[in-house]
C-alpha cells in the first residue's frame, strides 16, 4: 500500500514537472529577454502556478498584477506622507542642490 500510494505520488510530481515544463516554453515565448532560465522564474510564481493548479504564465501575471498593485500603494503612501510633511526646518527657501549649483556656476565664472 505504502509503495503504490509512493508510485502516484511520483507520478503526480513528475506529471507536475512537466506540466510546468511545458509551461515554462509558453512563458518564455511571452517574455523571451525576462526568462532565459527556470530559475529566473520567482519562487512565488512557481508556488502559485503548482498550488492553485495555474500555468506559469497566468501565474506570473497574477503575481505582476500584484507586484504592481503594491508598488503603487507605496507610492501613493509616500506621496501623503510627503504632503503631510511640514517641509524643511532648516529655513532654506531654496534646495542645497541649488545653491550648490549657483554656486558652481559663480565659481566658474569667477575662473574664466
Amino acid at each position: 500500500q505504502a509503495d503504490r500510494e509512493r508510485l502516484e505520488e511520483t507520478g503526480q510530481q513528475e506529471k507536475t514537472e512537466q506540466r510546468l515544463a511545458d509551461d515554462f516554453l509558453q512563458l518564455h515565448s511571452e517574455f523571451p529577454d525576462r526568462f532565459v532560465y527556470f530559475k529566473d522564474v520567482p519562487s512565488a510564481v512557481v508556488e502559485s502556478a503548482v498550488r492553485e493548479n495555474l500555468p506559469l504564465l497566468d501565474a506570473y501575471l497574477r503575481y505582476q498584477h500584484r507586484e504592481a498593485r503594491r508598488a503603487a500603494a507605496q507610492q501613493a503612501r509616500q506621496a501623503e506622507a510627503a504632503a503631510r510633511s511640514a517641509g524643511s526646518l532648516s529655513g532654506m527657501q531654496h534646495s542645497p542642490d541649488t545653491e550648490l549649483n549657483s554656486f558652481e556656476q559663480a565659481f566658474n565664472t569667477a575662473l574664466r
